[in-house]
This record gives C-alpha cells, structure tokens and sequence, in this order.
C-alpha cells in the first residue's frame, strides 16, 4: 500500500504558494505546486496524492478537471478556492465536482484546517 503523503496544488502565485507549502507541511505533507492545468492533470494520478488544490484566481479547464473528478480512478478530493464575487467561477468549480470551494479570506484564514480535514492519508483498502 502507498502511503498519500502530497498535496497537489494548483498555483500560479509565488507568495500564496509559499503560503499553502508552509501550511501542507505543518501538518506533515509533501507538497507539489504545478502551474498549469496540465501538470494538474498528469500528476493526479500519483498514487501518493492525498489532496488537489485548485488556485481559482486565474483560468482554470472546467472541463478538463470535470473529466479528471469523473475518472474512477481518481478518489482523492480535489478543493478550490478563489474570489467570493466570481460567481461563474464558483457554479463551474461546483459543476466540476470540487469537494469543496472556499473564498480567499476563508482559505487563507486556517490553510491547514483545509488540508487536514480533506486530505485522504492512504488508500481506501480494496
């Protein structure tokens, strides 16, 4: 069995990405930043993914990370979070599937809480 040990993020921002490295790993992950949706999308498979984040501040492939969150064999949640006005962002993320989207206040008020509560640490046993 593969240990879940990173948290797959989405982020094209230096200073808020420094800032979800620092939270992942103050509660004991790895954390992998990629900037495009492609890189998104061919590192989730990685059996030692326990999360996906998603930086919805800049343009993101609905429906690419639809397909993605469709495939069976993805069964990590991913999450998002981005400006509470953008509404049309918001109903494409929740269309998608995201487990959960967040604004920017309330994300970058306890980063952490977000990874803990949503993290899957291993493998759902077959």
């Amino acid at each position: 069995m593969t240990d879940r040990s990173v948290v797959l993020v989405l982020n094209r921002d230096l200073m808020f990405g420094s800032r979800i490295s620092s939270a992942v790993k103050a509660v004991g992950l790895q954390v992998r930043i990629v900037k495009s949706d492609d890189g998104f999308r061919a590192t989730m498979p990685d059996p030692t993914i326990a999360l996906g984040i998603l930086d919805m501040n800049t343009t993101i492939d609905w429906e690419a990370i639809t397909a993605l969150i469709a495939n069976p064999e993805i069964t990590v949640p991913i999450i998002g979070f981005g400006p509470h006005v953008d509404v049309e962002g918001r109903r494409a993320a929740k269309a998608a599937g995201l487990r959960r989207i967040f604004s920017n206040g309330e994300f970058s008020a306890d980063i952490a809480a977000a990874i803990r509560r949503y993290a899957v640490p291993n493998p759902p046993l077959s």
